[in-house]
């Protein structure tokens, strides 16, 4: 790797984010005077970092411009995705392209070890289909469920997980063990939320959280286009503020939390202890096994307590991300996670709410969870790689 100078790691990072980025706009983004810009792309372009994509016209009577973006095959990354019943498995490109990826459903009683045999093979066998040297990617990218202990590399106890109770895996080691190469650990959230803002939201807002909503919560905050890397904190944040002192028992113990109110299974919960309390619903022959999908079919032919329970949920999640907002100054909240996906009634409510509020904030949908979530990871490593972290 040829050493970059400070300001063409900036340069680079910009042309990583954008994609495909003009001159012009790296002019504007950098600050950087045209001679100084222009001797940092053409050093970048040399060293096989980036490379000239095409060209676009400056008005109507302007001459093309170049367009600049990252040289795909100057290195690549391996991504591993665990979610609570799948896990995934991604060749990613330098450019943030996914070029191959593969599902695996979890099985009871699956061992770490084992879950890490199949990503090994996955990566062989990406390789050879691909025609790359192992020796071309980076670090391996790993972006799991929580709760997660970075400092050790382990998942502490993932609730609703299929494979079984994995407590205090320490899941870095078993995959640096079969891979002989670094493992990088960070949470869903914040992975999926690289995967969003790269390239959607980058030149657009500067500050941006994201919120996944499904059997837990979970989130991610950009600064100054900076992802926030908060590795001391073992819960996360957002998930576990403090609604009230008094409130329902959460899983991690405390009591009142967010969490405990809008996440999936609480949300399920609130449902059958009403109906067991004689109120009726179309959900009822399914009360004792209670799914999203039937809360889902629920709400979409206007099953009244279906309704007011999200639109309850929705509220109280709304407050909090008011609550945050004035803690944090943000432009733009972005929502995902499953009960997005299959509730869009949810999202509709929340932005409402909150937008009836405080109209200054943008608010976003999140799609395609899980090649954000590996493209966000990758988009990780890279950014360690630019900036010799």
């Amino acid at each position: 790797m040829t050493e970059l100078s400070a300001k063409e790691e900036k340069i680079l990072w910009y042309i990583y984010a954008m994609k495909h980025v003009s001159r012009k706009s790296l002019l504007e983004l950098s600050h950087y005077k045209a001679p100084t810009l222009y001797r940092g792309i053409e050093a970048l372009v040399q060293n096989g970092y980036a490379e000239v994509s095409g060209s676009e016209e400056y008005g109507s009577k302007g001459r093309p411009g170049e367009l600049l973006s990252m040289n795909s095959r100057h290195a690549y990354v391996f991504s591993i995705c665990i979610l609570r019943e799948t896990f995934y498995c991604a060749v990613v490109d330098f450019s943030n392209d996914i070029l191959t990826m593969e599902e695996h459903r979890l099985i009871p009683g699956m061992t770490p070890e084992q879950l890490a045999d199949i990503a090994r093979q996955d990566f062989s066998e990406a390789c050879e289909r691909l025609g790359l040297a192992e020796d071309l990617f980076l670090e391996i990218g790993l972006s799991a469920v929580g709760p997660l202990d970075y400092a050790n590399g382990q998942m502490l106890r993932p609730l609703y997980f299929l494979a079984g109770e994995w407590k205090n895996i320490p899941i870095v080691q078993v995959l640096q063990t079969r891979f002989n190469r670094k493992v990088y650990l960070d949470c869903n959230a914040r992975a999926a939320l690289m995967g969003n803002y790269l390239p959607n939201y980058f030149e657009r807002h500067q500050n941006m959280v994201y919120v996944t909503v499904g059997n837990g919560i979970g989130s991610g905050l950009v600064i100054n286009r900076k992802l926030m890397l908060n590795h001391n904190i073992i819960l996360d944040g957002f998930a576990h503020m403090t609604i009230d002192m008094d409130g329902r028992k959460c899983t991690c113990g405390e009591y009142g939390c967010v969490e405990a109110y809008v996440s999936v299974p609480a949300i399920l919960a609130q449902c059958v202890e009403e109906m067991r309390l004689g109120i009726d619903s179309s959900m009822k022959s399914h009360m004792d096994h209670l799914t999203l999908q039937d809360l889902q079919r629920a709400v979409r032919t206007k099953d009244a307590l279906a309704v007011i329970q999200i639109n309850k949920a929705a509220n109280i999640f709304a407050k909090c991300i008011l609550n945050y907002l004035r803690m944090v100054e943000l432009e733009a909240v972005v929502l995902g996670g499953s009960l997005i996906e299959a509730v869009p009634e949810f999202y509709d409510r929340v932005e409402q709410y909150a937008r009836e509020r405080n109209s200054s904030v943008m608010f976003y949908r999140s799609t395609e969870k899980e090649k954000n979530i590996l493209r966000g990871i990758a988009s990780e490593i890279v950014m360690r790689y630019i900036f010799g972290e």
